[in-house]
């Protein structure tokens, strides 16, 4: 029922009111370099040597609106209860500080209850956060449903899958490859005289394009479907063609 229950969520009408964001954390081994690696040559890849010195462990968490585009990471030393809790706190105050439900999709770890809040705050004040909050939980074996384990997946393996030896280095590469993820929107009006087949197979007919080409997603006909840099370019040129396209 969980899987149901969390497509019903995907499912439903954008509402301002109630926003639906995905959450979840990675764990971060920080490793520096014990040799100062040999630089890219003529010819020459960059060389460095395969030992590495440990220098200890952080965790990432990652807000994730996959509706609207909207994406935050925070790097925190470990991932407690607390430190959840006061995630949710900043989610409810100041992401979506006039948001009347939040609707938060997130997986079964341990930290990811509402007793999180109680050990963390006073009474009043967890109770308050509470109200504003709706957890909707993963099947225990489709955690990839949860859209932010999607985004952790991308970040790691655009900005993060080397070797990083602190934390300060850390956030400045969560933070620069951040704004290039941000969603672009192509809203498209429906055209009945637009070409076919523009796009390529996986789009039948342009006219049926509601929502196009944020970022990497495009939505046709209710479906989802991913597309690498090229196939996004040939999508923005082919709505500018046809003259329907609005930034």
């Amino acid at each position: 029922w969980r899987m149901e229950d969390v497509l019903d969520i995907y499912a439903q009408e954008e509402n301002p009111k109630r926003p639906r964001v995905c959450f979840d954390e990675m764990p971060y081994q920080l490793v520096a370099e014990k040799r100062e690696p040999l630089p890219l040559e003529i010819g020459k890849p960059l060389r460095y040597d395969y030992e590495y010195r440990r220098m200890g462990t952080c965790n990432i968490f990652q807000f994730f609106n996959p509706f609207t585009g909207w994406r935050n990471m925070k790097v925190t030393d470990q991932r407690t209860k607390q430190d959840f809790a006061y995630c949710m706190k900043e989610l409810a105050d100041e992401f979506y500080p006039d948001a009347e439900k939040i609707i938060v999709i997130l997986d079964n770890l341990n930290t990811h209850t509402y007793a999180s809040l109680y050990e963390t705050f006073e009474p009043e004040e967890a109770r308050r956060i509470a109200r504003k909050i709706e957890f909707h939980f993963t099947p225990k074996h489709g955690s990839w449903l949860n859209m932010a384990e999607i985004e952790l997946n991308v970040v790691n393996s655009q900005c993060l899958d080397r070797r990083i030896g602190d934390r300060k280095t850390l956030e400045a590469e969560i933070a620069a490859g951040g704004p290039k993820r941000k969603l672009t929107m192509f809203v498209v009006e429906p055209d009945p005289e637009a070409p076919a087949d523009v796009i390529g197979d996986e789009v039948e007919h342009l006219g049926d394009l509601r929502l196009a080409a944020r970022d990497d997603l495009l939505v046709h006909r209710g479906h989802v479907g991913r597309f690498g840099e090229r196939r996004r370019v040939e999508i923005a040129r082919a709505l500018a063609e046809i003259g329907r396209a609005h930034v």
